[in-house]
């Protein structure tokens, strides 16, 4: 949900701002099974509204997830806002595969390609998913995919063992030229165009929940985001702790436009 630090209003000169409160006040309006969905549950033990930090909690922090390449204003600032929280957090020497294939093949195998082709034709599309509809793909792609989505999951879940709440870099850098497909460097060295978020991805592959919460600004005054995973199905832990993180270290200054 992108409701994160504070957004004009439009039409009018005031300014609001939607915490990590707001969203479980929403959260304790829309939660709860649906069925149009066959992964909802039912939520109704959850108190979306008390945001208290449960007793016991054991986060971890992992920098790079034991591939990625962060630049290093963004490293700075989110080891910076972890140092200042009141909780302790062990730092994790993650050695995990990067899974940018494996997303890209379950991305194609769950999507209507033929649809989509169609509509390339017509309108234009991003280059990442026109790198997607390009490629010839197998059928051994796709079940590899699978296994390696199962694999990562069950990595996610050994490390449920050892802590509950595992914190990241949202993304390996700052805002880029939006007319460019990905930044064209990352900690000073080239970079493919989809390298610059492999952290998000962990939580879409295993399906365990996730926030972003911003926590500083780069000295070119560009923002930082720390991601919070989650247990399965532990979203309140999530928000919980974002919400820590949000009384920490609120960027106050509001946004900053770039030419």
């Amino acid at each position: 949900m992108g409701v994160d630090g504070e957004r004009d209003v439009a039409g009018s000169p005031a300014r609001i701002r939607l915490t990590k409160s707001f969203i479980g006040l929403v959260l304790s309006v829309i939660a709860g099974p649906d069925p149009r969905d066959r992964h909802s549950i039912p939520c109704d033990d959850v108190d979306w509204r008390d945001l208290t930090l449960p007793a016991g909690l054991r986060v971890g922090y992992s920098p790079d997830l034991g591939y990625a390449r962060v630049d290093p204003d963004v490293r700075a600032v989110v080891e910076r806002a972890i140092a200042a929280l009141d909780v302790p957090v062990r730092r994790l020497g993650l050695d995990w595969p990067d899974l940018r294939e494996t997303f890209d093949a379950l991305v194609a195998a769950e999507t209507d390609l033929v649809g989509l082709r169609e509509l390339a034709a017509r309108v234009p599309l991003s280059a990442p998913v026109r790198a997607v509809l390009e490629r010839s793909w197998t059928a051994e792609q796709f079940t590899d995919a699978v296994r390696e989505r199962k694999a990562a999951a069950n990595r996610m879940a050994r490390l449920t063992d050892e802590i509950d709440i595992l914190l990241t870099p949202t993304v390996c850098t700052t805002a880029y030229d939006r007319a460019l497909p990905g930044p064209a460097t990352l900690a000073g060295l080239p970079a493919a165009p989809d390298e610059w978020t492999p952290f998000s991805a962990i939580a879409n592959l295993t399906g365990r929940p996730a926030a972003s919460a911003p926590v500083g600004l780069t000295p070119s005054g560009l923002p930082v985001g720390l991601q919070i995973i989650g247990p399965h199905l532990g979203d309140h832990q999530v928000l919980a702790v974002s919400r820590l993180i949000e009384q920490t270290t609120w960027i106050t200054s509001g946004p900053r436009r770039v030419a």
